[in-house]
C-alpha cells in the first residue's frame, strides 16, 4: 500500500481532490478502473459541474458509477440529485431522523476488482469547496488487491459501501424519478434549493467565488490567503448519461437577472451591474487590480471578457466587458462583498431600463457570454421569471 496526505490548497493544484479525481476518472483505460463509488454528505451542483466531464468520460469508456449521499443540514441541493441521478448508475440517499447523528462521510474509491484500486478519504464533500477551493485534507491510498492487507481493507470499504445502502434500516433509500418527487413534495426541508436560497451562507460550501475575497468578516483580526480558482464548469453535454425526465439539461449554462435602478442609475455606478456573487464562477478567473487600505480592506479584482449583447436594434459585440468582485473599504456604509459586470460600452449602457432581464449564456466561441436583453412581457422574459418573484436565477 501506497499512502499519500494531501493539504489542500497548500498542495500542488493537480494534487487537489478535484483535479486529482478527473484525471483518475479520464484516464481509466489505462489504469484498468472499472468502478467509480463515493459516500460524501454535501454535494452541490458546483462541485458536480466540474467533475461531470470527466465522469461522463469514465462511463463511455465502460466505467460504473455509485453514490451515497447525505441529506442532513440541507447539505445536499435539489439540483444536484437531478443532475447526478443522471450521471450514475446507481445513487442512494442516507437520513436518520435521529437528532443525535448526522450522515458526515468522505469517500471516495476507484477500483479494478482484483487488481488495483484507489481509496481517498478526508474532509471534501462533492462541492467545488470541497473539491477544489477549502482548507481540506486528504489521504490516499494505492491498493495492490493482489497483497492480503490490501485486499482486507478494499474488502472492508466495500462492506462500508454495502450497510448504507441496506434498505432494511429505513434511513437508506435509492434515488429514482419517483422518490425525488417525493422529496422535492414530501420533504422539501431536507435539501437545499439552489435556485432560491438567496442567503449566501446557504452557498458558501459551494465554492461559487472563483477567486478573490473571502466571506465578510467584521474586525481586523484575520486576514485572507491567496490559492488558486477553482477551474470553470465543464460544459461539455453528457453523452452516456441516463435522460432525467423534464430536466433534458443536465449542465447549468447561465444566468439571468432583472435590472434594478441601481443598475441602470448613470450616477449611482455609471454602467455597473451587480450580479448576484453565486454566479462568479461563470465568469472567467479574476486578479487584484485594487490592494487594501490601512484596514485590510478596500480591495478589488477584475478580469475582462468579450460578449455579444442581443437586443431589439440587433447584435453589439463589447469586446471590453469586465467583471469585478469589490471588497469595500473600512467603514464604508455597504461592507458587504459584491460582484459588478459592466459592458463597458456607453451605447449598450444607453438600452437598458429598469425592469429588463439580461439572460447571460455561456459560450465557447470568441465571445465569453451572449447577453440577451428581454424586455418585461416579451416570450424569454416569461420564459424564465414565470410566477416568481424573484430577481435573478440559472439557465
Amino acid at each position: 500500500m501506497r499512502v499519500r496526505i494531501t493539504n489542500q490548497p497548500a498542495a500542488e493544484r493537480d494534487e487537489w481532490l478535484g483535479y486529482n479525481l478527473r484525471s483518475l476518472l479520464e484516464s481509466n483505460r489505462e489504469n484498468g478502473f472499472v468502478v467509480f463509488r463515493f459516500m460524501v454528505a454535501f454535494v452541490r451542483t458546483s462541485g458536480l459541474v466540474r467533475i461531470a466531464g470527466a465522469m461522463d468520460s469514465f462511463r463511455g469508456n465502460g466505467g460504473r458509477v455509485e453514490a451515497v449521499l447525505g441529506l442532513d443540514s440541507r447539505g445536499t441541493s435539489k439540483q444536484a440529485l437531478r443532475m447526478l441521478h443522471g450521471l450514475a448508475h446507481e445513487v442512494y440517499v442516507y437520513h436518520d431522523t435521529s437528532p443525535n447523528r448526522t450522515f458526515h462521510p468522505k469517500l471516495y474509491l476507484l477500483a479494478n476488482p482484483g487488481n488495483n484500486a484507489i481509496v481517498l478519504i478526508g474532509s471534501s464533500n462533492l462541492t467545488a469547496g470541497g473539491l477544489f477551493t477549502n482548507y481540506e485534507i486528504t489521504a490516499q491510498m494505492d491498493l495492490d488487491l493482489a497483497n492480503p492487507d490490501d485486499s482486507y481493507l478494499y474488502r472492508s470499504i466495500d462492506q462500508i459501501f454495502t450497510f448504507y445502502k441496506d434498505a432494511s434500516t429505513g434511513c437508506s433509500l435509492r434515488l429514482s424519478e419517483e422518490l425525488m418527487n417525493r422529496l422535492e413534495n414530501e420533504e422539501p426541508s431536507l435539501l437545499l434549493d439552489e435556485e432560491t436560497a438567496l442567503d449566501e451562507s446557504e452557498l458558501t460550501d459551494a465554492g461559487v467565488v472563483a477567486e478573490g475575497p473571502g466571506r465578510y468578516t467584521a474586525g481586523g483580526l484575520f486576514s485572507t490567503r491567496r490559492f488558486a480558482p477553482a477551474p470553470q464548469p465543464d460544459l461539455r453535454a453528457p453523452r452516456h448519461g441516463r435522460r432525467v425526465a423534464g430536466r433534458p439539461r443536465v449542465i447549468r449554462r447561465g444566468f439571468w437577472k432583472v435590472l434594478s435602478n441601481f443598475d441602470v442609475n448613470p450616477g449611482s455606478a455609471p454602467g455597473q451591474i451587480i450580479v448576484p456573487i453565486r454566479f462568479a464562477h461563470y465568469f472567467p478567473p479574476v486578479t487584484m487590480t485594487h490592494g487594501p487600505d490601512a484596514g485590510g480592506r478596500g480591495r478589488q479584482w477584475e478580469c475582462s471578457l468579450s460578449v455579444l449583447l442581443s437586443g431589439p436594434s440587433g447584435n453589439i459585440v463589447a469586446d471590453d466587458a469586465r467583471f469585478i468582485i469589490y471588497e469595500p473599504h473600512t467603514g464604508h456604509p455597504r461592507p458587504n462583498t459584491e460582484s459588478r459586470f459592466t459592458f463597458h460600452n456607453s451605447a449598450i449602457f444607453s438600452l437598458l431600463s429598469t425592469g429588463d432581464m439580461l439572460i447571460f449564456q455561456r459560450q465557447t466561441s470568441q465571445h465569453w457570454f451572449r447577453v440577451t436583453l428581454a424586455s418585461p412581457g416579451s416570450r424569454q422574459y416569461q420564459f424564465h421569471r414565470g410566477r416568481t418573484n424573484l430577481r435573478f436565477g440559472e439557465i
